[in-house]
């Protein structure tokens, strides 16, 4: 018999603020062996990178691994905030702080309240064949959104 290991993937733990009672925790868990990757792209040079500060490297791996691998999106719901903020040791604001330091360093894009695309021609989660279409499609959003 062969048994195969789960795999952790997200937990959310929902507490009342005011009690700080625990009333609800979800543990998801897959059995599926996927391979999960972030690859720096050197082709344009990695200067953008050294121009990060250490807190937003961290933040733009976390999107990275978030985001979605077809398109470079991601929607940041709470959960993932509350895990920037304990990840990163910073205060809630610092979090909105960090994300409009990396839109001015064009490590990605604000599509709406909460949703983001990340800059496909610096880091990307797709076969290196896709990688030209993706950064196409980056720039295409990126043009219409300053007009």
């Amino acid at each position: 018999m062969t048994f195969m290991a789960k795999k952790q993937i997200r937990e959310v733990t929902i507490v009342d603020v005011n009690t700080g009672e625990e009333i609800n925790r979800k543990v998801m868990y897959s059995e599926k062996y996927t391979e999960s990757f972030i690859m720096l792209r050197t082709t344009i040079g990695i200067d953008w990178y050294f121009a990060l500060t250490n807190n937003e490297k961290n933040l733009v791996l976390m999107l990275h691994d978030w985001a979605n691998h077809l398109n470079m999106r991601l929607s940041l719901s709470g959960w993932q905030r509350e895990m920037i903020i304990e990840k990163l040791g910073i205060k809630r604001r610092m979090v909105s702080v960090l994300i409009r330091g990396l839109e001015s360093k064009d490590c990605l894009l604000r599509l709406g309240q909460n949703d983001f695309m990340l800059n496909p021609e610096h880091a990307f989660k797709c076969s290196t064949g896709e990688v030209k279409t993706k950064i196409g499609e980056y720039r295409e959003i990126k043009a219409k959104l300053i007009l």
